[in-house]
């Protein structure tokens, strides 16, 4: 999941992302976006996207726009970065895979 501001160009990072968790997690994977209620993103097919109306996800977990995650199935954050990208969490996938 990611925190989506004002910028598309993130929007697209994260559905990218999105993307390769899905080729490499076959379809155990999903992906969205949370947005302030405020400055909701240009919606897209392959990535839904959740308005934060309370602001409570941005203020629980100090998120800013630019942000994602990773969260396991159990609830534990796996991946987490301030400056995401396709390539980092291609290699964090990587590592994941070696170490098992």
């Amino acid at each position: 999941m990611g925190f989506l501001g004002s910028d598309d160009a993130f929007t697209e990072t994260l559905a990218a992302m999105t993307g390769l968790l899905r080729t490499v997690l076959r379809m155990g994977a999903t992906g969205f976006g949370i947005a302030p209620q405020r400055s909701p993103p240009q919606e897209q097919d392959d990535l839904p996207i959740l308005l934060d109306a309370a602001a409570a996800f941005a203020a629980a977990f100090a998120a800013g726009p630019g942000m994602a995650w990773l969260v396991r199935p159990d609830g534990y954050i796996g991946w987490c970065s301030a400056a995401p990208s396709v390539d980092g969490l291609r290699s964090f996938l990587a590592t994941i895979a070696a170490s098992e």
